[in-house]
């Protein structure tokens, strides 16, 4: 029986180790660092995708992630390919892709409570996208985030300050 996780099991394990749960889900270790890593087989090639850091995705959101993979399979869709193409920076405009941005940041639990998810999609819609609008996500530059900012650092309304 495959080892089920726990924390003292994610803990325990040596560094260079791996440890796979019965969805398939594997624990990769690597010095301190705990990556969950889902292993495939694509076009007669294995695979291997990084679901997340341990510490920030629990082992019930990876297993939901390697579920959506485990359908990409099935609709005949390479998914390591899907995380390059958007590493990559696809064409894609800020204003496209900050809500799905902003959404799958909570889906990792980054917020407490959906409040804090809305005030972040509200706060980048009405600062960011402005600003930001029609920049492809991957030639935003430093400089371009300094432009968006720089008005809000320079107000003086207490609410914009936290």
């Amino acid at each position: 029986m495959a080892p089920k996780f726990t924390l003292k099991k994610i803990l325990s394990l040596a560094d260079g180790r791996y440890s796979t749960d019965e969805k398939g889900l594997s624990l990769k270790v690597h010095g301190v660092r705990r990556s969950w890593i889902y292993r495939y087989t694509f076009a007669g090639k294995r695979q291997e995708v990084n679901i997340g850091n341990a510490r920030d995705v629990s082992h019930q959101k990876a297993i939901e992630r390697v579920t959506k993979i485990k359908l990409d399979l099935i609709d005949g869709k390479d998914p390591k390919a899907k995380c390059e193409s958007f590493q990559a920076g696809s064409a894609i405009k800020f204003e496209d892709f900050y809500e799905s941005a902003i959404n799958e940041i909570a889906s990792v639990k980054l917020w407490r409570n959906k409040k804090h998810a809305q005030q972040w999609l509200n706060t980048v819609r009405d600062y960011a996208v402005p600003g930001l609008s029609g920049i492809e996500v991957r030639n935003i530059t430093v400089n371009d985030i300094a432009r968006v900012l720089k008005p809000i650092w320079t107000r003086s309304d207490a609410s914009e300050i936290k």
